[in-house]
């Protein structure tokens, strides 16, 4: 699972106060990005997906992911957010930091390879703290890649 992130697929310290509001700035950034054909379109099936079962897990952390036929190849999203949103999280926080999957839907279950190596990751407290503060995109591409393709 190389080549799923690129620097400007990481977005810190991001202004928005909800979470209808960061599915706009990822899908957007994803359209501008030529990772998906409509913007709309992948919103729409982030916010169905979130319909589903809510994406957020512990620490501040949400994963929202979508298999869509609007995505054009699989993707990763990094965006931390200057303030917390509402999120329906397994530990009641709220969040801060979302890791977003993009798959098109011919992706078989590539968007679950990704979710189990972001899961096990988010367990480990030197990973949480290095993506909660660290400000060099560079590096930040580096550590995630390094997660996904482990």
């Amino acid at each position: 699972m190389e080549n799923l992130l690129t620097n400007d697929q990481i977005m810190l310290n991001t202004v928005c106060s909800t979470k209808d509001e960061l599915f706009d700035i990822v899908s957007q950034r994803a359209f501008e990005l030529g990772i998906c054909d409509s913007a709309d379109g992948v919103k729409a099936d982030l916010l169905a997906r979130e319909s589903e079962m809510a994406t957020g897990i512990n620490c501040g952390f949400a994963i929202p992911h979508t298999k869509s036929a609007h995505v054009q190849h699989p993707a990763v999203m990094f965006v931390r957010t200057t303030a917390p949103l509402e999120w329906e999280t397994l530990d009641g926080s709220e969040v801060t930091r979302v890791i977003a999957l993009l798959v098109p839907e011919s992706g078989q279950n590539t968007h679950l390879r990704m979710i189990a190596h972001l899961a096990s990751s988010l367990m480990d407290p030197e990973f949480i703290e290095f993506l909660s503060a660290e400000e060099d995109v560079d590096a930040l591409r580096e550590k995630i890649s390094e997660r996904l393709s482990e």
